[in-house]
């Protein structure tokens, strides 16, 4: 006896445990089946519909029921997992989170579907129903949490996207609300843009909160402007007829043209609500009326309008009023009344009666007419430059009025200058406060550097003529001019604003710091002191602060300097032997000789001199070599000798005397302050500072060097070097004080 599940040939069946055969759903082994009692029983297998139960399920090829999602014939079902009824519509997959739809034959659908006059979307790979902001196809959409395709504007994370009504696709670019009535732009990302765009190359605007493209006139706050946006929304540019009305926009900005505005060579008016003007125009802002051609443009000179002629300023365009103007096409004189047109007659102007009885002025030579001068020759206007009674005039070729001031003549690319009587001028001339300079032959203003012959002086003038003062920048150079005479600072040491500078032959200007790193540099003891033959100015400085310093044989020029004053420059022969020889050869004994029997100050060497000039700060010493003195105190004696021609201490004879003998010392003591320049006037000073020849020396140098005319005196002091090293660095500061002054 049979029982349980049968295969045979293929089918298979069920019998119950009596052997009698099953039919309808068994559930055998875990799995049901359905045997098919009009088929002898045969086990059901694929797609089956159970009436009673409403549903539809699937059995395999061996006939066991199946569940949960199935891959048949090439589509997907989802089959439930405990009834195993077939699903259809719409259904939530849990374990794969995702929502699908299946059709009335159970099969799962992919992309675009219309359900319930609604749109869905289903992925092509996985058939999940689509939610949110999708791209499908390079085109964004958007999706209720139900899967229904929105249409329409919708507000998603603070920004305005709008949804096509017919196809869903998210708008970009240009779009139009019909039911808002209203144009706006949407970015490449579908946000709703508000204000100033740039789109395709040009500028719209769209408002701020609406988002409505705006049109016609609108100003722009933030950049104080008014603009125009024609009917598609376009900012427009140049000349634009607007409402019968002509206006102007800005090339660059659009910002409409308000008042006066020069365009292209013309001057143009445009009023804030009417557009550009034309006609007689009264300028509120200048006071003053002038006239426009139907293009907008101003006109100037004699003009005829409706039969009566006027005439407009050849410059400002300003009508004339009460007054003449010179007609270049006539060559004559015509004058204009105080209603602007022109008058005939004889006519009396400021108290003088003048003949315009043929409508010009009538008239011979030089005619003054309201203020302005005219040449006249045969009632005609003569032009351009004329010399009269040995003086050069110049008549403009488009007034014809007599030019007064700065003038420049085109036709010999020159300015030049006539005075109040129209005369040219030549040389220096004060104008406006401010130092011309013309030439003396052709009166051409002059610019760049010029030399004043008369007054010594090199100075500069800018381009437009007028002397320059403090630093300026000459064809890559700086320079230095006077604050007070406009004089090139050269060959010489100038205070500028408590700083010094030195400045070489060519005007090169040099900062004393340059000096001042060099003497610290050094080391040991020294100190400077420099006063310029030019400006007089002294500069000093010193490694050792307020230090005094050993004079060695440098005492000999007030040794010689005080005996030439005492005695008028009248030495005698002994007295000249001995000053000879402690001048050119250092000779000491020479020195004390002079000291004892002539000076007769033996205790206090030189101490009258040092009192007379005020050198404070020397203090002589019996041991005269060991007298302390600073380089600052030394240039009030150099003074004396070599800077003025008025001392108040040599006459001419002495300062001759001692200038020779400085001049001509011994070949093997001309170093130190020589170094670096070719003729020079010294004397030096060297000895021992300690008990011994190899201990440390004093090395002192003072003198004078003439520098072509634009020299200094100079005294240098040093101690703490053995000699040759301390007549080297002597020598780099004199060779460095040369660089900066030669």
């Amino acid at each position: 006896m049979q029982t349980g599940l049968v295969v045979d040939n293929g089918a298979r069946y069920y019998y119950a445990a009596n052997g009698k055969q099953a039919y309808g759903q068994q559930s055998v082994g875990g799995h049901w089946y359905l045997f098919d009692q009009a088929n002898d029983g045969k086990a059901k297998t694929g797609f089956t519909q159970i009436k009673d139960q409403n549903k539809t399920v699937y059995y395999n090829g061996a006939g066991q029921m199946q569940y949960g999602q199935q891959n048949i014939g090439g589509h997907w079902y989802n089959f439930d997992k405990v009834t195993g009824k077939m699903s259809t519509g719409f259904t939530y997959l849990k374990d794969q989170s995702k929502t699908v739809y299946y059709n009335a034959q159970g099969q799962m659908q992919y992309g675009w579907q219309e359900l319930n006059k609604a749109k869905y979307y289903f992925d092509k790979w996985n058939g999940a129903m689509a939610k949110g902001l999708q791209t499908i196809a390079n085109a964004k959409y958007l999706f209720g949490n139900d899967g229904k395709m929105q249409t329409g504007q919708r507000n998603i994370g603070d920004y305005w996207y709008n949804f096509d009504q017919v196809t869903g696709k998210m708008s970009t670019g240009f779009t139009h609300l019909k039911d808002q009535a209203k144009t706006v732009y949407y970015n490449a990302q579908g946000q709703m843009q508000y204000g100033q765009q740039n789109v395709g190359g040009h500028w719209y605007l769209f408002d701020k909160v609406t988002g409505a493209m705006k049109t016609g006139f609108q100003y722009i706050a933030d950049q104080h402007k008014t603009v125009y946006y024609n009917q598609d929304g376009q900012m427009l540019y140049g000349f634009q007829k607007i409402g019968g009305a002509t206006y102007y926009f800005d090339p660059a900005l659009g910002t409409q043209a308000v008042g006066q505005k020069h365009i292209k060579g013309h001057w143009y008016y445009f009023d804030a609500k009417k557009g550009m003007a034309t006609g007689l125009t009264y300028l509120p802002d200048q006071k003053k009326v002038v006239y426009y051609n139907n293009q907008g443009q101003m006109q100037y000179g004699q003009q005829v309008l409706n039969g009566v002629t006027y005439y407009f300023d050849l410059v400002t365009g300003e009508q004339l009023k009460d007054n003449v103007a010179y007609n270049r096409k006539t060559g004559q004189i015509n004058y204009y009344g105080k209603d602007g047109k022109q008058a005939h007659g004889m006519i009396n102007l400021a108290g003088k009666t003048y003949d315009f009885t043929k409508g010009y002025l009538q008239g011979q030579g030089l005619v003054t007419v309201k203020g302005q001068t005219f040449l006249l020759n045969g009632n005609k206007v003569v032009t351009g430059q004329q010399r009269l009674n040995n003086h050069w005039y110049y008549f403009s070729l488009t007034s014809g009025k007599m030019a007064t001031g700065l003038t420049y003549l085109p036709d010999q690319k020159k300015t030049v200058y006539y005075n109040d009587q129209g005369q040219m001028l030549y040389g220096q001339q004060n104008v406006g406060g401010h130092w011309y300079l013309f030439d003396n032959v052709t009166g051409a203003m002059k610019t760049g550097l010029q030399w004043i012959a008369s007054q010594n002086k090199t100075v500069y003038y800018a381009a437009n003529g007028q002397m320059q003062y403090g630093w300026q920048n000459v064809n890559g150079h700086r320079y230095f001019f006077n604050f007070g005479t406009g004089a090139q600072a050269s060959a010489e040491i100038v205070n500028i604003n408590g700083h010094f500078y030195a400045f070489d032959s060519r005007g090169n200007g040099h900062d004393f710091n340059e000096l001042n790193a060099l003497v610290n540099r050094l080391g040991t003891n020294i100190a400077v002191a420099i006063q310029s033959q030019k400006s007089g100015q002294i500069y000093a400085y010193s490694n050792s602060g307020n230090m005094r310093f050993q004079m060695a044989s440098t005492v000999k020029v007030g040794v010689l300097a005080e005996l030439l004053h005492n005695k008028g420059g009248n030495l005698t022969a002994t007295e000249r032997r001995l000053a000879e020889r402690m001048i050119r050869n250092s000779d000491n004994a020479a020195t004390t000789n002079l000291i004892n029997y002539h000076l007769w100050e033996g205790g206090n060497p030189v101490g009258r001199l040092y009192r007379d000039l005020q050198m404070w700060s020397t203090t002589p010493r019996p041991a005269w070599g060991t007298t302390l003195t600073t380089p600052t105190d030394q240039l009030k004696l150099l003074y004396q000798i070599y800077l003025t021609n008025n001392s108040s201490y040599l006459n001419r004879a002495s300062q001759d005397y001692l200038k020779g003998l400085m001049h001509t010392v011994n070949s093997s003591q001309r170093w130190g302050i020589s170094a670096g320049s070719g003729d020079y006037y010294l004397k030096n000073g060297w000895m021992t500072a300690g008990w011994s020849d190899n201990g440390p020396w004093v090395v002192n140098s003072i003198g004078f060097i003439p520098n072509n005319g634009h020299g200094y005196t100079i005294a240098i002091y040093s101690v703490n070097n053995p000699l040759y090293t301390g007549i080297n660095k002597v020598e780099q500061v004199a060779r460095k004080i040369s660089q900066m002054l030669k």
